[in-house]
């Protein structure tokens, strides 16, 4: 079996061709579409659902969520009866455009929330009794905690001490099964949520809330005015589902299909004015959701204020917002010089320690700053191929101090699970989030434990794959054929591309590395050349520095290789061209190895 230069083996999966034909000639798609459609097992029934969603036939019924009637219900009362309600929302962009999703709602029938952004650094993630008293002082009868609370006991039971009601609508995984004390909890990950709306970020079931909510405003007769415009929110709801990485499937991909248009209508005077900071101009693409405008709604939080990414989306003054656009780049310019340190200083310690033989790699600094750790452990998970973790440490609001910590990590192990186990262990202080990213609080003094902990637990949860790791490349391609109307054609009937639905990949086979060089001392930049010298493509390797597809690149100018990546477009000066963002390299021979291919026609 050959091997990419990342230590991977290339396949191309079955396609009936019969159904090729068959799909393209029933729905008149282009034969790529079409190919693309069957290999990813679309079905003829879904192919209009899965292209064209529509929000009169495909929008998902918010009262199928466990627990929405009752929130509906109770937000109705609070609405009407005039009592101040409170809503938490998590920090990263999920939470940012949760809060603002339903504090737009609640402003249109008269109600200005007391909105509370717990800070990165000085709270940690999700509610906590400080908070829960703010709350109560405000005269708070009704809380809402937004993309958090689901492991929060201590702070909701608090709460209800207080004389609070707490609705939780969250989307992270329940601990152990067990739900804190609230009056709602709206969760499709709960055991007992027959939904199967578990694909959806918080920012997607905060909006399927607030539809419910004018819903029941209507029928209860609390609201006799003009509806408020919820398709004005889409925008929000895509932001927040590209760049909390949830799987890009069923009403996900609804929202995103409809919310991208939306953001190109300038309708949401924060987005506008953090586009224009950003330099995009347009209908933003995916790329400049995940890669641009959400790194620097997070960046608020990282380096300096929880709350500025949630009072972009909010505030109408363009003046005010374009204020906070430029603090945020400022800050998210900042979040690059500590980033950079802190890996450079992650990796000595991995080396030093000899960190990759382990099944899980956890670092740790004193100097490190806590709002960074997840990006950290990122980066450690690319680099490594390890599942990952990086603990800061801050002041624990006494006399001592405490860890912050978040993993990333890979197919295989369940981080939240890890970290659940180990707070019921009495390791950690707090801990869950997803599968694939998670977070956690430790008392310093449990950290050579836990570290040892998570070792052993790793070694006995991780699921180990045999053999070497599979890519699934969707097309055998050529230079010649990809062309600026191609790629745009996958990007207005294909995409959009997320978790559970990515970016297809094309294999270029026998390609000459004409060129190439570092750009900023991580990324790399190649010419490649087809067989006849013909055609030639620019191509990317992004955050290439110290991995070993990225010395192998750069060692390999002027030799032929066979290359994966993704096809995307490139606009300079006026000028359209398509480029690679390359996933994989090998040596020549890894296309030819395919048990079927298909050479787009040029």
């Amino acid at each position: 079996m050959t091997l990419s230069f990342s230590g991977t083996s290339w396949s191309l999966p079955y396609v009936d061709e019969s159904a090729v034909v068959k799909l393209a000639q029933s729905y008149g798609v282009p034969e790529l579409v079409a190919r693309l459609l069957v290999a990813r097992r679309v079905g003829l029934s879904d192919v209009d659902a899965f292209l064209q969603p529509k929000l009169s036939q495909h929008f998902p019924d918010p009262f199928s969520l466990r627990d929405m009637d009752k929130l509906a219900a109770r937000v109705t009362q609070a609405i009407t009866k005039k009592e101040k309600i409170g809503i938490l929302a998590d920090f990263d962009v999920d939470g940012a455009t949760s809060g603002a999703i339903l504090a737009r709602t609640l402003r249109h029938f008269g109600v200005d929330p007391l909105v509370i952004i717990p800070d990165r650094v000085k709270d940690g993630y999700g509610p906590n009794n400080k908070c829960m008293e703010q709350f109560a002082q405000h005269g708070c009868t009704l809380i809402l905690t937004l993309d958090c609370g689901i492991t929060s006991f201590i702070p909701l039971a608090y709460a209800k001490e207080l004389g609070m009601d707490a609705i939780i609508v969250d989307h992270h995984e329940p601990e152990g099964g067990q739900l804190p004390v609230s009056f709602a909890c709206v969760n499709p990950k709960r055991a007992d949520c027959v939904s199967q709306l578990s694909m959806l970020a918080a920012c997607g079931v905060t909006f399927l809330a607030s539809v419910a909510i004018q819903n029941e405003m209507k029928r209860s007769g609390g609201w006799t005015g003009a509806d408020f415009p919820m398709k004005s929110l889409l925008e929000l709801v895509a932001l927040g589902t590209v760049c909390d990485m949830v799987p890009l499937t069923g009403p996900n991909r609804l929202f995103v299909k409809h919310g991208l248009p939306a953001m190109g209508q300038g309708a949401n005077p924060g987005l506008v004015a953090l586009c224009q900071v950003a330099g995009i101009k347009g209908v933003p693409n995916l790329m400049h959701l995940g890669f641009a405008l959400g790194p620097r709604i997070n960046a608020g939080s990282r380096v300096h204020e929880s709350t500025l990414g949630y009072k972009l989306l909010v505030t109408a003054d363009p003046a005010e917002v374009l204020n906070i656009a430029f603090l945020l780049n400022d800050c998210n310019e900042s979040r690059k010089g500590i980033e950079k340190t802190m890996i450079e200083q992650a990796m000595v310690q991995i080396e030093r320690d000899r960190l990759t033989d382990h099944p899980i790699i956890i670092v740790d600094h004193q100097d490190w700053h806590p709002g960074l750790s997840g990006l950290v452990a990122g980066r450690i998970k690319e680099r490594t191929g390890k599942p990952a973790a990086c603990i800061a440490y801050v002041s624990d609001g006494f006399d001592g101090q405490e860890g912050r910590g978040s993993g990333r990590s890979v197919p295989g192990l369940n981080m939240a699970a890890l970290f659940q186990s180990a707070r019921s262990e009495g390791m950690l202080l707090k801990g869950g989030g997803h599968a694939m990213a998670a977070g956690f609080t430790i008392c310093p003094t449990k950290v050579v434990d836990f570290k040892s902990y998570a070792k052993n637990h790793a070694l006995k949860h991780c699921v180990v794959l045999d053999g070497p790791l599979q890519r699934t490349v969707d097309v055998a391609a050529s230079l010649r054929s990809a062309q600026p109307d191609m790629v745009r054609l996958l990007e207005t009937s294909f995409g959009p591309y997320g978790q559970g639905h990515s970016e297809p990949l094309f294999a270029l086979q026998s390609v000459r590395i004409d060129f190439v060089d570092m750009l900023k001392d991580q990324h790399l930049r190649l010419q490649l050349v087809d067989a006849t010298g013909g055609r030639r493509m620019k191509a990317m390797l992004f955050r290439a520095a110290g991995t070993p597809l990225g010395n192998a690149l750069l060692a390999a100018q002027g030799t032929v290789i066979d290359i994966v990546g993704k096809f995307v477009l490139n606009e300079w000066q006026g000028r359209v061209t398509a480029e690679m963002h390359v996933e994989d390299a090998g040596l020549p021979g890894m296309v030819q190895g395919f048990s079927q291919s298909y050479a787009l026609a040029s």
